[in-house]
């Protein structure tokens, strides 16, 4: 397992949930707090507050230091564990630029103790067809200029069968080269 260099790597989604953690604690040490001194009112309703709240301190005081500690451990954990889910999604945005400026990139891929692995294999089979997009469009390129100079963005390309001509009719429909005769014909000029 490869061990991360960056503990904070995506520092919105980290940070909400960084502030998730420290609202949940500050309102359970709230509530806590609200609940004892409720329950100290309730069973000695004659003392002061100076009393209620040395009362308090005693029987709450040897808990503060656990729970001021257990906070940034907490932390650290939540920012570790959202490394799980956000380093993917960094990973995937920066592979997406890189991507965008060269189709001929590593393929993608996550650690294995990431979440949405799932995503890779889309990603890489979009990428394999974005390479072979880009040879075919640059073999097109050369057997143009073979041709001497032929434009051959002028001839339209289509998905649908050709159909078939008339010959009652009168002129002649032309029949469109479709995209898997024009693959055709690069591949078999060039070989």
């Amino acid at each position: 397992m490869v061990m991360r260099q960056k503990v904070w790597i995506d520092q919105h989604v980290q940070g909400v949930l960084v502030g998730r953690v420290i609202l949940y604690w500050s309102g359970i040490l709230l509530y806590f707090g609200l609940s004892i001194g409720c329950y100290q009112w309730w069973q000695n309703p004659e003392w002061t507050m100076a009393q209620h709240m040395g009362a308090m301190f005693e029987q709450v005081g040897p808990c503060l230091p656990t729970l001021f500690l257990l906070l940034p451990l907490v932390i650290f954990d939540i920012v570790r564990l959202s490394n799980r889910f956000a380093g993917p999604i960094y990973r995937l945005r920066t592979h997406l630029k890189e991507l965008n400026q060269n189709s001929n990139t590593c393929p993608l891929h996550f650690r294995d103790d990431d979440y949405w692995q799932q995503l890779a294999d889309p990603i890489n089979t979009m990428q394999l067809k974005l390479l072979t997009m880009e040879q075919q469009l640059a073999t097109l390129a050369s057997l143009q200029m073979s041709l001497g100079g032929v434009n051959l963005s002028t001839v339209p390309l289509q998905r649908e069968a050709p159909t078939a001509v008339d010959d009652t009719q009168s002129p002649p429909i032309p029949i469109p080269i479709t995209m898997p005769t024009a693959a055709a014909a690069v591949t078999g000029a060039v070989n």
